[in-house]
């Protein structure tokens, strides 16, 4: 009895290790498969792949190479799971079934993605600029929108990206639920939290959709690593000023342009936003929809009934914040970009008789003679290069009074005589 045992286990040892083996080669079989259908002329390699007893597939030493486009991108590892071991051996046939499946996970460790000239064309040329990137560049000197080209120029040659996603559809609701995080090296990392209802429903449906998915809960943590740092630098560098000032600057502008279509930023979003600019800053984003809410009316819905119908919670370095705008309205705060098209074709319009009639500026004058222009709008640059613009209001004991106007009030700055490097005076 003991030498038939023994003889089963044998047996079934070698019809396991026969089918792990098999299995192997199918996959290896599968994966040539779907690189040889590499789409966009993209030539697809791999050092090597392996799958567990779990059924996890691991591809280590991935390459993506579109000449086309000189665009190369290497992975270090991308693990991959949606099902047993006998699942994922036929993951050819799973992919062609055009199917969710009903657990999946992939981890991608090390993507490093180089910033190529090529690369930063194309996206520059698809990249069409928004309201949200008028928004973005504000006070960052002539820069239009932050886009590839705006990060090299920051110092990023290439991205590193790390993720881990899962999604699995819950045995109780039958929700859609899905967790993970993307780490993008130096600049910021996000965790995320998903619960969607009906979407395996609506995968089944017949050609005409009729019920789409609803979003019952999601939860988004977004933590700088280094953005907000390497911006600042390049936008204060763009504006000539010190990065703090930037800061504020950027804030003043997008008031300013909020108002500009009758959005007000209350005192409590002027504080929020500001902490969103610093680094190391931490945004935490919680939705909590009501039954009623849908996205077709999202545009059309204020700030009162966004927090209340999409159940919204906002905290900034882990401070709670509400009512950040006044007035608010999707379709208003679209209108920025078509509002500065509009102003800069004017502008444009009025530039030629504009120079003809009269061009004031600021000129260079001598210090010696700053006295001849009390109560003129002047420009000083101190010997440690910052510049105060104001009006002139006195001179006395070599100390400059200098007004200017701040959020609606004045302030009066006082500089010592000796501190002026250059004295320019507008007319």
């Amino acid at each position: 009895m003991l030498r038939i045992l023994i003889r089963l286990v044998v047996f079934a040892f070698f019809i396991g290790l026969s089918l792990y083996v098999g299995v192997q080669w199918k996959l290896s079989q599968d994966l040539d498969y779907l690189v040889s259908k590499s789409g966009y002329g993209a030539r697809f390699t791999y050092g090597s792949s392996s799958i567990s007893l779990t059924g996890e597939i691991t591809i280590n030493d991935i390459k993506v190479n579109i000449p086309s486009e000189e665009i190369k991108i290497t992975i270090n590892q991308l693990k991959y799971s949606a099902g047993s071991i006998l699942d994922m051996a036929f993951i050819r046939t799973q992919i062609g079934k055009n199917e969710f499946p009903k657990k999946v996970s992939l981890k991608v460790t090390e993507a490093i993605i180089p910033l190529s000239p090529r690369l930063v064309e194309i996206h520059t040329k698809n990249n069409v600029r928004t309201t949200w990137h008028a928004v973005n560049a504000s006070a960052c000197g002539k820069v239009k929108k932050i886009g590839l080209q705006e990060y090299v120029e920051m110092g990023y040659d290439y991205l590193v990206l790390s993720t881990e996603v899962q999604f699995k559809e819950d045995y109780y609701s039958g929700n859609l639920r899905g967790y993970g995080w993307v780490d993008i090296e130096q600049t910021n990392r996000t965790e995320f939290q998903l619960d969607l209802a009906g979407f395996y429903e609506y995968l089944t449906q017949s050609d005409v959709k009729t019920s789409p998915p609803s979003l019952d809960y999601l939860d988004i943590t977004i933590v700088d690593q280094g953005y907000n740092r390497h911006r600042n630098e390049f936008c204060s560098l763009k504006a000539g000023i010190e990065s703090e000032d930037y800061v504020r600057e950027h804030v003043k502008t997008v008031v300013q342009k909020l108002g500009s279509v009758d959005i007000k930023m209350t005192l409590s979003g002027k504080s929020a936003y500001e902490l969103l600019m610093k680094p190391n800053s931490q945004l935490h984003i919680e939705f909590k929809p009501e039954v009623s809410f849908t996205f077709a009316d999202f545009g059309y819905y204020d700030e009162r009934e966004i927090r209340e119908l999409l159940g919204l919670t906002v905290e900034i370095n882990q401070q709670l914040y509400s009512n950040l705008v006044n007035n608010w309205a999707l379709d208003r705060f679209n209108r920025i970009e078509t509002r500065e098209i509009t102003t800069k074709s004017e502008q444009s319009k009025n530039r030629f008789f504009e120079n003809v009639i009269v061009h004031r500026s600021f000129y260079l004058e001598d210090k010696k003679s700053m006295d001849r222009f009390i109560n003129s709008k002047i420009r000083v640059v101190k010997l440690d290069g910052k510049n105060i613009e104001g009006v002139l209001q006195k001179n006395e004991n070599q100390q400059l009074v200098i007004v200017r106007q701040i959020n609606g009030g004045t302030l009066s700055s006082v500089i010592s005589a000796k501190q002026v490097k250059e004295f320019f005076v507008y007319r």
